[in-house]
């Protein structure tokens, strides 16, 4: 690999659903690079679930959390960071992640994302899994909120609608291996 981005983090951001953890885990293994999921951190950190957390302590609490996890994080090297989903709502995480890192925002269609996510309902804090018109309504606009927001932080965008995880990897490793 080149090294301008050997010591950099590779960031993974984006909406729920659109493959950032699978993704990660394989870029991860492919450049033996330290794999964190900021979801799960916290979780094992905190010994709850995000959706407990929402529910018991509120959004507020646990974005708290997380910008003290990116304060900590962002700071080491040779990284790969799948970060949840609202991690953009607060600009100093992602001036953070950005400092030390190349940002790549995953996207993907809201039905498919739907289709992902329902698999994992009980970890999903934002759906709510009983009527599915609904969550893709309320979907759509939580997409819309964010979509600008990843544009914004993204050094690179990819589509995952029609990806498996090993094949965003590898269109992520190759966009490395040109710069």
């Amino acid at each position: 690999m080149k090294t301008n981005y050997s010591d950099k983090n590779i960031v993974l951001i984006g909406f729920m659903g659109t493959g950032k953890t699978s993704t990660g885990r394989i870029i991860a293994k492919k450049t033996k690079r330290t794999f964190i999921d900021t979801d799960e951190f916290i979780e094992a950190e905190t010994g709850i679930s995000i959706k407990e957390m929402f529910a018991e302590k509120g959004e507020k609490y646990f974005r708290k959390l997380e910008e003290k996890l990116v304060k900590k994080i962002s700071g080491k090297k040779k990284q790969v960071i799948s970060t949840g989903g609202g991690i953009v709502k607060n600009s100093s995480n992602v001036k953070r992640l950005k400092k030390n890192g190349i940002l790549f925002a995953l996207k993907a269609g809201e039905v498919v994302i739907l289709k992902r996510v329902s698999a994992q309902k009980d970890k999903r804090p934002l759906l709510d899994y009983g009527n599915r018109a609904l969550n893709l309504k309320k979907l759509k606009v939580l997409l819309a909120k964010r979509l600008p927001l990843y544009t914004a932080a993204a050094d690179y965008m990819l589509d995952t609608t029609r990806l498996t995880p090993a094949k965003a990897a590898q269109k992520i490793l190759c966009e490395l291996e040109r710069q």
